[in-house]
């Protein structure tokens, strides 16, 4: 385990062929399907070459700094403008979790959930997506006995894991038949 960004940067990065992926890791991220966590290094280093050039594009900056100025402008700073004329005390995680998921969206996806509106409604793809999260640290830091006694038991987390990623899953395949259609 480690925290410092350089390491990260070491093992995803710089030497990610030299760190395998147990089965076991696989398993914890198997909810992402075949992303960067959990492919073989050959496979990932195409995908990086990929990624890698894409976002390093100068068109790509530009327009994620564009839809970071018009979500800033047009969404963050009225709603903590409406907040702070209320007297209404918010969650900051909560509202930039909302900014983060929207900007994002809308730059890879082409689509903009607007979970950060000044009633703060509940958007259930970003719910959904928060209870992934959530349940891919649970599933880590339980002990592989207890997870698969819970799996038996056919209680715990995992059924409510299945209903987030179809939620998520259906939010995508949405927002990819709208761009389709248009």
């Amino acid at each position: 385990m480690t925290c410092d960004p350089m390491n990260v940067h070491h093992m995803l990065s710089k030497n990610f062929v030299n760190y395998v992926k147990w089965p076991e890791f696989r398993e914890t991220f198997k909810a992402f399907r075949d992303g960067i966590f959990t492919i073989d290094s050959d496979t990932w280093k195409c995908h990086r070459v990929l990624l890698h050039s894409s976002f390093k594009t100068r068109s790509f900056e530009k327009s994620l700094e564009k839809i970071i100025r018009d979500s800033v402008q047009s969404c963050l700073v009225p709603l903590i403008d409406h907040v702070e004329r209320k007297g209404i005390e918010v969650d900051l995680q909560d509202m930039f979790n909302r900014f983060n998921f929207d900007t994002i969206c809308s730059k890879i996806i082409g689509s903009d959930p607007k979970c950060l509106a000044i009633d703060f409604p509940e958007v259930a793809c970003e719910r959904a997506f928060n209870e992934a999260e959530e349940f891919i640290f649970y599933r880590d830091t339980v002990s592989k006995c207890f997870w698969k006694l819970k799996r038996w038991l056919r209680i715990g987390p995992k059924k409510k894991m299945a209903e987030a990623c179809e939620v998520f899953d259906r939010f995508l395949h949405q927002s990819i038949a709208s761009k389709i259609e248009s």
